[in-house]
Order: C-alpha cells, then structure tokens, then sequence
C-alpha cells in the first residue's frame, strides 16, 4: 500500500471510526512503518503548539525541565525499563485493549468520561473522591444492564455500532486527559490544559486504529517505539 493510500485510509477511518467485521481487514508492515513516521511527525507539529511559550506561561507550568532532570537521573537502562517496556504495556492494555469489545467498552465509557473531566477541570480532594463513586455507579450499572437484561443489552448494541466513533475518540482523548499529570500547573485554567496533550490525543488515535487493525501487540511495539526514539533522543541532546 503507497504512503498516500495508507494515510488516507487513516484518515478515512477517524471521520468514522467502526470495527471491521472482517478479520482479514489488516494493515500490512509497510504501512505499519508509514503510520509511525507519520505520527513522530505529527509529533513535532502539534509540540509547537503544545509547548510553547503563551500556554507555558499562561499556565504556569514549572516543570518542563524538571521532568526530563528525573528521566536523566534514572538514567538510561532504567528508563528504558519504565518508559519503553513497562509504560506501553501497561497503557495499551488499560486504553486500548478494550476496543474490540462490545461489553468492555460500555463498562469503561462511563469512566472514561471520568477521567477526561477529573484531569481536565481538575476536580480534587472531597470532590474527587465523591465523583469517582458515582463513575464506578454508573458504570456497574452499565454492566448489569447489558448482562441481565436483554432489552437493555439490545439497546446499549445499537448505540455501540452506530456510535462507536464516541467509544474511540473518547479513548483518545482519556488518554491525552490522563498526561496532563506530565505537566505541574500553578494557574490552572479548565479546558485550556487539553492543548498540552494534543500530542497524546493525536497519538492515541493512530495507536487505537493500530490496534483495530493489526491487534494489541503491535500497538504496544508502535508504542514502544514512539517511546524508544524521544528517550534516545533525550538522552543524545543531553
């Protein structure tokens, strides 16, 4: 498949997003490789926008340096350990391994959402712990319905294959929301902390339509990679 068709099936694909009936649907190694090259430079566009100075200082963010002194301190194989195996793992399998799952997906939307307004409006102490309690409700709720009731498993089936976009981009963004603990925040302004991890969102995506079409495994290894090159990179401009 040419560089061009493979990104325009991408991009076909996020107007709306769908699990392929088929199992022969696949992506092939070559377009595995146009995807990663594309999404690193995907990367460096969207850091501009993320990283820059407005939002840093509107923000306050006083640990841009720091983070990367940790990363340094850890040193090399540590991080290689932390960022590279144990990070990719353990993320794809907490927010992507589910996509294919008609029940999965229902049980985690709910929380999903949670998260996405926990990281971006900030909701701490008390709140936080009252707001969890009622995701968690909500979500066995969810479950029980689809599992004991057939009427109710029907109706949330139909929302499932005729919305699965909301299931996908709600991922992403999850993903992206959960990031912002990259970042320490003095002047916290709700919603404007979603521009720092526009890199991950976008990420997210290319990594969940990976995992649709060429299974969990492989979106860990694009992961991994993606995670190898800025490390080595961090490690070669230190």
């Amino acid at each position: 498949m040419s560089i061009k068709n493979t990104l325009l099936n991408f991009f076909l694909y996020l107007r709306n997003p769908t699990v392929p009936q088929s199992k022969k649907v696949v992506l092939t190694i070559k377009s595995f490789c146009i995807l990663f090259i594309f999404s690193m430079s995907a990367d460096y566009i969207l850091d501009l926008i993320s990283a820059n100075n407005w939002l840093i200082n509107k923000l306050q963010i006083t640990n841009i340096v720091s983070h990367r002194e940790e990363i340094y301190a850890n040193g090399f194989w540590i991080s290689l350990g932390l960022i590279v195996i144990t990070a990719p793992v353990f993320e794809e399998l907490l927010q992507r391994s589910y996509l294919k799952s008609f029940i999965w997906n229902n049980i985690l939307f709910p929380i999903n959402i949670g998260l996405i307004l926990i990281f971006i409006f900030k909701i701490r102490g008390y709140y936080l712990f009252i707001f969890c309690a009622i995701i968690l409700v909500i979500s066995n709720i969810v479950y029980s319905r689809i599992i004991t009731y057939k009427k109710y498993k029907f109706q949330y089936l139909r929302f499932y294959i005729k919305k699965y976009n909301l299931y996908f981009y709600i991922s992403a963004i999850a993903f992206g929301a959960v990031h912002i603990l990259n970042f320490k925040t003095e002047n916290f302004i709700p919603l404007l902390s979603i521009f720092l991890v526009l890199p991950q969102i976008f990420g997210a995506l290319v990594l969940g339509y990976i995992r649709i079409f060429m299974g969990l495994r492989w979106s860990i290894l694009f992961h991994a990679l993606h995670n190898l090159y800025f490390l080595i990179l961090l490690f070669i401009n230190h």
